[in-house]
């Protein structure tokens, strides 16, 4: 009939155009007869209340925008409502046209349309909960492609994101996503150092929520990374000679090891370290044996070696870790920066000296503070009730209470109680040391009954001789 004619003639016109428009690289202002296919054809195939004309009419528009900014501006909020309103084909090409145009202009630019570019990127966050699998992965690769061209103004919340995606139970059976992000990860990490010191920055926080979110994980459904081994290749995308090799081959130099790239290495040593002290047993547990990965060396800027020994002596002193590996673990860490330090051991480091210079002043008023704040353990997991797989809320992980800790190191920010316990203390737990206090305890009552007994026979004996005299 006339209607259905009219409208297979409106879609062949609107494939037309999305063609013409895709071969098109002026812009709009340049060629007026553009703008007529848009007022003319485009814009009301978009307001018309057939779906397959506004699916065809939203494609043309986008491919208009990318042709002109302050259009794309005008018509953000247009694309907006079709992502999260758009049933089927038309809310897959309003989301595909808003990954477009920021990719084209940045967050930035766009965001004056819904508010910030918080709001932005929580509009793309919303299709990781609410998201089919397909949409998953469009929506991760297309934050992904925005990370590694710069387009976002605050990578390092956007890489934190897709970091606990990619680990997420949920996502496990998504391989389009998985694939997606198993590539971008380490291209982004060793494409610049600006890219590799955002990966450092998250880090320890992906790792603390790691440890809620891999909780889900029990039994025959653990088909993905542990905590432990998630930590292990996050560590190693923030490895910067990893880094220098790869721009070393690339460029046919030999390269030298950066002062300043290993800070960035050293303190997020520091921030692990920091985040020890609050942390649950088990993420405790990973970031410890996480130093090790480090493999800190002499390019290491002095100051934060120094601070590394500061934080790994109170952590010792505290009394925290109670199990052996991790207390091994710990005490291979604070040898090794004994020797880059270049002291022979503990007890021989100065800390009058290192109390004098204002950069060691953060780390022991960070030490000084956790007497008066007790330790407990830190919602830093991700929580495991959550089903979906983009549900990102920073949330809980739930292990048994930490006890508070002793006051063994730096407690009023004096030398003196800052002075290193002796190693016959350190490598004591609490519940050895009370065993051997029970027992020496036993040993005194058993001795004074020997002796008592020996006084006994002692008199028995006087008594017997004065008889016989």
């Amino acid at each position: 009939d006339a209607a259905t004619e009219a409208l297979l003639i409106s879609m062949k016109s609107l494939m037309i155009i999305k063609y013409i428009l895709q071969r098109c690289f002026d812009t709009l202002s340049e060629g007026s007869s553009m703008y007529g296919l848009l007022t003319e054809c485009v814009v009301p195939a978009v307001q018309s209340s057939e779906l397959v004309l506004q699916d065809y009419g939203i494609e043309c528009l986008a491919l208009c925008c990318l042709l002109d900014k302050n259009l794309a501006i005008d018509n953000l909020a247009l694309f907006v409502q079709a992502a999260l309103e758009g049933k089927n084909e038309l809310r897959t090409k309003g989301l595909s046209a808003l990954l477009d145009l920021a990719f084209m202009y940045g967050i930035s630019d766009l965001a004056t349309s819904v508010g910030s570019a918080s709001d932005f990127v929580g509009i793309l966050y919303e299709e990781f909960a609410n998201g089919d699998e397909k949409t998953q992965a469009m929506v991760g690769e297309g934050l992904a492609r925005l990370l590694y061209a710069h387009r976002i103004p605050e990578p390092a919340k956007v890489l934190e994101e897709l970091l606990v995606l990619y680990y997420h139970p949920s996502t496990s059976s998504n391989y389009a996503l998985r694939q997606c992000l198993t590539y971008f990860f380490p291209a982004f990490s060793y494409m610049a150092h600006d890219n590799q010191a955002v990966m450092q920055q998250v880090t320890v926080s992906t790792i603390c929520r790691l440890g809620g979110v891999l909780k889900q994980q029990t039994g025959d459904a653990q088909n993905g990374a542990t905590q432990g081994q998630a930590a292990q290749q996050i560590v190693a995308w923030s490895d910067p000679r990893i880094l220098e090799a790869i721009s070393a081959m690339n460029s046919g130099s030999s390269g030298s090891r950066s002062t300043v790239r290993m800070g960035g290495y050293a303190q997020l040593g520091i921030d692990a370290l920091k985040r020890v002290f609050k942390a649950a047993p088990a993420t405790r547990k990973v970031l410890v044996q996480t130093l090790n990965k480090l493999a800190l060396d002499e390019s290491s800027p002095m100051t934060q070696l120094q601070q590394l020994f500061v934080l790994t002596r109170a952590l010792t002193q505290q009394e925290l870790i109670t199990d052996m590996v991790t207390r091994n673990a710990l005490a291979r860490f604070e040898a090794s920066l004994l020797k880059l330090l270049d002291i022979e051991k503990a007890e021989d480091v100065n800390l009058e000296s290192w109390l004098e210079e204002p950069e060691m002043a953060s780390v022991f008023e960070f030490v000084a503070s956790l007497d008066g704040e007790g330790e407990h353990d830190e919602a830093d997991g991700a929580n495991s009730s959550d089903e979906d797989a983009g549900d990102l809320e920073a949330d809980s992980d739930l292990d048994s209470p930490v006890r508070p800790a002793q006051s063994l190191l730096l407690g009023g920010l004096t030398v003196g109680s800052a002075m290193p316990v002796p190693m016959s203390l350190r490598s004591r737990s609490p519940l050895k040391r009370a065993r051997e206090e029970r027992i020496e305890e036993l040993t005194r009552e058993i001795d004074e009954l020997l002796d008592s007994d020996d006084e006994d026979n002692d008199d028995d004996g006087n008594s017997y001789m004065s008889a016989e005299e």
